[in-house]
Formats: structure tokens, C-alpha cells, sequence
């Protein structure tokens, strides 16, 4: 049988190709790096449900992303992920200490949104005895079409006392529900501000007594 003779590159096409190749992986490399630090910038950030072991950090973003919260003390550090795309963005930290300033900080990508978040420090741990569950839950969904709506923001707040603010996401049925606990004493009314992204947020009064469940919410179509 005959030998079979594969043929041979001269060296200078060796070369060729290996510059190629590794300008293909630089390009990719710097491609990477490019979209990473282009993904768009957290807005109208949100830190509510604070107790003495966690908060919650809310944003809109103008396009579709994913994102990282970082909370910082001095002897303490936690970092919580999401990695789905979305414009609305909820991250719970649930691993705090009691009575510590923490500095927060909101990662998409390359970027950091350090400077703009102010600190926050946990209450004392109380005492006393914790109040009885008090849930609230309802939906929301296209007035047009009847369809439900996910991912979206649900803020909850007393008109009278808004310093003190709830927040929970709908789910894929456009479904919530909260623990209305944390805003005892409640007023006569609660304010129900729901953010569906950038440019679509309204804004709801309800009784109070009718929370359980709230009427279903129908946002008109945009």
C-alpha cells in the first residue's frame, strides 16, 4: 500500500495562521469586555424591607439585564446574583447583622453603582414579640388583553408614613403577595405603586381592609 504523504506548511503561513487565530480570540476577548461595560445603568434604585437581618435593593434598567448586590461592613460582606434578563430587578439580602451600617453596591456588568447608594444600618434586633403574619396579595394584567403581567415591581407603602416601604415581583401568572406586618400601625389606606419598567408606573389607593386579596390591577396597554 502506497505511504500516504500529507503535505507540509511553509512557515511563514504557519505564522499567518497563528495570527490569525489569536486576533480572532483578542477580538472576541475585547467584544466581551465592550458589552459587558455597555449594559445599561441601574435607575431609580430602591432599598426597602429593611429589619435587623435583611433589606431588599430594587432598579429598573432600560434594557434587559442581569445584575449583583453587594452589601459591605466593616467586619461583614454578602453578594447576592440574579442572572436573568430583565428590566425590573429584585434582590433580597437575607444574611445581615443587626445594628450595622452596611455600603451598597449594584454590579451590571463591569459597572458599579457604589457611589449613588447611600448607607444603610440595620434596626436593633426587637425584643419584643414579632407581630402576626398579615398578607397581602393580588395580580395585575393587561387591560386590553387580559393577560397577566410578570417581573413587575409592587411597592407598597402607608400614604401617611411613606418611609416605610414593602416591595415583592410578580410571578410568571402576574400573581404577589407580601407581609403587610412591618407597616403596623396601617392606615386607612395603603399605596400600591406598581413599576412594570422606565416608563410604565402607576400609582393605586386601596382600603385597607380589601387586602386580602386586593382587586385584580389592569394596567392599559402601551
Amino acid at each position: 500500500m502506497p505511504k500516504l504523504i500529507l503535505p507540509t506548511l511553509q512557515p511563514k503561513y504557519i505564522k499567518i495562521a497563528k495570527y490569525i487565530t489569536l486576533s480572532i480570540i483578542v477580538a472576541s476577548f475585547l467584544s466581551l469586555i465592550y458589552y459587558l461595560y455597555r449594559l445599561p445603568l441601574p435607575q431609580n434604585i430602591r432599598v426597602t424591607n429593611i429589619n435587623s437581618y435583611s433589606l431588599t435593593i430594587s432598579w429598573l434598567t432600560s434594557k434587559p439585564t442581569w445584575g449583583c448586590v453587594t452589601a459591605s461592613a466593616d467586619d461583614h460582606k454578602t453578594r447576592h446574583c440574579h442572572y436573568h434578563q430583565s428590566l425590573t430587578h429584585l434582590i433580597p439580602l437575607s444574611d445581615l447583622q443587626p445594628q450595622t451600617t452596611y455600603t451598597l453596591k449594584i454590579t451590571n456588568g463591569l459597572r458599579s453603582t457604589q457611589q449613588i447608594l447611600p448607607q444603610v444600618t440595620t434596626p436593633t434586633l426587637n425584643q419584643d414579640q414579632p407581630p402576626l403574619p398579615d398578607p397581602a396579595y393580588g395580580s395585575i394584567k393587561w387591560l386590553n388583553t387580559n393577560q397577566p403581567i410578570p417581573n413587575a415591581l409592587i411597592y407598597i407603602s402607608n400614604p401617611n408614613q411613606p418611609t416605610t416601604t414593602l416591595v415583592t415581583l410578580t410571578n410568571d401568572l402576574g400573581n404577589w403577595s407580601i407581609d403587610l406586618s412591618n407597616l403596623i400601625p396601617l392606615d386607612n389606606y395603603l399605596a400600591i405603586e406598581v413599576v412594570i419598567n422606565p416608563q410604565l408606573q402607576t400609582l393605586n389607593r386601596f382600603p385597607t381592609e380589601s387586602h386580602a386579596p386586593l382587586p385584580t390591577l389592569s394596567i392599559p396597554n402601551p
